[in-house]
This record gives C-alpha cells, sequence and structure tokens, in this order.
C-alpha cells in the first residue's frame, strides 16, 4: 500500500532532488550534472509559484521512503485559468517502485483532481534544465522536466483513468553530405529582403541578449498552446545557469533592419558527456573542453514576430545554424518538441529531411 502527503513546494524540494538524483544514477544517458539541475529545479518551482497555487504530491512506502513525487498546478489569474488547466507536471518515479505502487499513485490522483481538466506538461521553457532524450525504442512517454523510463508504465498501467490528450513530435535531422548540399541550395534560392539579416548570439552584455530572447518569447508565442508569458526578473534567474552553455552561432537573432524579430537556437547536447561517475567540476571541464566530442545537437527554440511570419526568415536562420552545425563535426540534429497542431513548424522541419523520432503525449483525466 502506499500513501501520499501533499507539500508546500519549498518544504519538498529534497523529495525532488533525491528522487532525481536517484534517476540519474540508475540510467547512464541522465544528465548527472547534479548542482546545474538542482539550480534550474530552484528556479522552476519559482516561476511557477508566481503563477500558480502549487501543492507537490509525494507519495511514500510503508517505511517511510519517497518513492513518487509530481507538482500540482493551480492558475492564480482569470487569464490563465481560462487558457491553462489545471494540471499536473515534475513527474519522478523511484526504479523500486512496483506496478502495484504505480496503480495506487494513479488512483490516489484521481481523487485529488476531481474536477481537473487535464494532466499536462510544464511549459516548454521549463524542459531546458534535466532533459534526457528517451531511446528510439520508447515510442511513449510524459513531456515533463525530468523524463523517467517509469513514466511509460504508470500511464500503461492506469490507462482506464488517463486518456492520451495530445501529441507532440520531436524530428530528428541526419547531417551528411547531401543534407548539407540541399541546406546549401535552398538558402541560395530564398529571395532574402536586404533589410532582413542574423547575428549571432552576444557573449559580451549577455544580459542584453537575454532580456530580447525573453520580449521576443513572450511576445510572439503568446497564442500557442498552454504558453504563459514570464517576466524578465524570473526568466533571469532561469537562463543564467545556462550562458557558459550557450555556442554564439548556433543561437542566431533574426533582425529587421537592425532591430531583433525572432531567433533560432541550438545547443550541443550535453547528455553526451555528462555522467554521474563524474564530479560537477569534471563535468563542467567536460562540457567547456569536450564539447567537440558531441555528435548530437538540439534545436531548442525557435520564434518570430507573428507580422513577419511567411517570409521564410526562420528557415534562413536554421539553415544557416544547422550548416554551422555539420561544419563543426555534429552528425544529427533533433528538434524539440513541437505540438501536433503546429503544422508550420513541423512543415518547415520536415522541409529539411527531418524524420519523426520520437512521439510525446499528454494525458487527460475523464
Amino acid at each position: 500500500m502506499i500513501e501520499h502527503k501533499i507539500l508546500d513546494p519549498q518544504k519538498s524540494f529534497h523529495y525532488f532532488i533525491k528522487l532525481a538524483s536517484d534517476n540519474i544514477k540508475s540510467d547512464k544517458n541522465f544528465s548527472g550534472f547534479k548542482s546545474f539541475n538542482e539550480k534550474l529545479y530552484q528556479s522552476d518551482f519559482k516561476i511557477l509559484h508566481d503563477h500558480f497555487e502549487c501543492r507537490n504530491i509525494i507519495f511514500f512506502n510503508a517505511e517511510g521512503s519517497a518513492l513518487a513525487a509530481c507538482t500540482h498546478y493551480k492558475p492564480k489569474n482569470q487569464l490563465l485559468i481560462k487558457n491553462y488547466p489545471e494540471s499536473i507536471g515534475n513527474f519522478l518515479f523511484s526504479d523500486l517502485i512496483t506496478d502495484e505502487q504505480l496503480k495506487d499513485c494513479g488512483t490516489a490522483l484521481q481523487k485529488l483532481l476531481t474536477g481537473s481538466k487535464a494532466v499536462l506538461p510544464l511549459n516548454g521553457s521549463f524542459n531546458l534544465g534535466i532533459y534526457h532524450n528517451p531511446n528510439a525504442d520508447q515510442k511513449t512517454s510524459f513531456l515533463t522536466t525530468a523524463y523517467n523510463s517509469q513514466i511509460d508504465r504508470f500511464f500503461k498501467l492506469n490507462t482506464d483513468i488517463f486518456l492520451k490528450h495530445r501529441t507532440s513530435h520531436a524530428l530528428n535531422l541526419d547531417l551528411n553530405v547531401d543534407t548539407r548540399q540541399k541546406l546549401k541550395n535552398e538558402l541560395g534560392k530564398i529571395q532574402s529582403d536586404q533589410s532582413f539579416s542574423t547575428r549571432p548570439f552576444k557573449r559580451i552584455g549577455f544580459l542584453k541578449d537575454f532580456r530580447i530572447y525573453n520580449q521576443l518569447v513572450n511576445e510572439s508565442m503568446s497564442e500557442h498552446f498552454l504558453f504563459f508569458s514570464i517576466q524578465w526578473k524570473a526568466m533571469k534567474q532561469l537562463i543564467l545557469p545556462l550562458v557558459l552553455f550557450i555556442v554564439p552561432k548556433y543561437f542566431r537573432f533574426i533582425l529587421k533592419d537592425k532591430t531583433e524579430i525572432g531567433f533560432v537556437m541550438a545547443t550541443p547536447d550535453y547528455n553526451e558527456l555528462l555522467t554521474d561517475s563524474k564530479s560537477d567540476f569534471m563535468n563542467f571541464l567536460s562540457c567547456v573542453f569536450s564539447r567537440h566530442k558531441i555528435k548530437t545537437a538540439r534545436i531548442i527554440y525557435s520564434c518570430l514576430l507573428p507580422k513577419y511570419q511567411g517570409k521564410k526568415l526562420i528557415k534562413t536562420a536554421r539553415h544557416q545554424v544547422l550548416i554551422d552545425l555539420f561544419n563543426d563535426g555534429f552528425a544529427a540534429v533533433e528538434s524539440s518538441y513541437i505540438d501536433e497542431n503546429n503544422q508550420k513548424s513541423i512543415g518547415n522541419v520536415r522541409s529539411t529531411g527531418a524524420k519523426l523520432k520520437q512521439d510525446y503525449f499528454l494525458y487527460r483525466i475523464d
């Protein structure tokens, strides 16, 4: 039998760190950069607390050991209540949890969430932290800040409670000579207005570029599914730990007459280097000095102000980034998850030759 407690986020933060650490030890592909993960977790909780009434649900076995944790979010203002359903995120499960205990967790959540519209992920920004690329043969998972293979088990064992609600896609592009030539040919065909240009992220004065990034995300993504804006003070806390891992030429701003109107942001997949067997200091050194060994990159984010869409500006910037990644020795690029209704983005990514790698599902309670 499993029991649960509903706790304040600050008082239960350590349970998430403990479960995340256990996941890291049991999964060689999971990021082992513990202090970096903790900073991002703390930032996540702070940002979400500003927008939602948050309570953490911790599940314990008879001996009092935490076997699972998740966070329940209830919007604070009317705009969020309209656009963002009451939801669950931050799922983490111990590898020691049994099938019976997973079913008990599902039953308990069903009782706790009476009246909830859906079980949904966090805003996309929060997937930059403790991120894990699941294996290609795992076709179903739950979008959350920390992927864990037990999440699949949880939903498969509770199909009578949780129903698939919506799908997001991750696509993968092999970077080979033929792809590079195709990208260069397409760039040559795009009729570029001389008033439009691109530039890389600036390390000197990086706070200014991060502020521009935040403004562009809030303005261009406002109508997207489940998006909510984040104020600069909160965003700064979230993104500052990332600055040393950004490669400027892979993070390109799109400009109209020298004013930023969009961007494409890619990053090496540092999970190829990070392991729990290394200290945080050694993991940091690996990220800084062994980045050339990484063979996979991820396009984390791209956006463009609505009035400039339809001019192939994102496509231009993305092709430039992809060519740079190829020239630097990357073998493949994965897109971050794209909502099934965002057919324009899916079409743009597929036009490069990218193919479906992973489907992610949102679940609802009926």
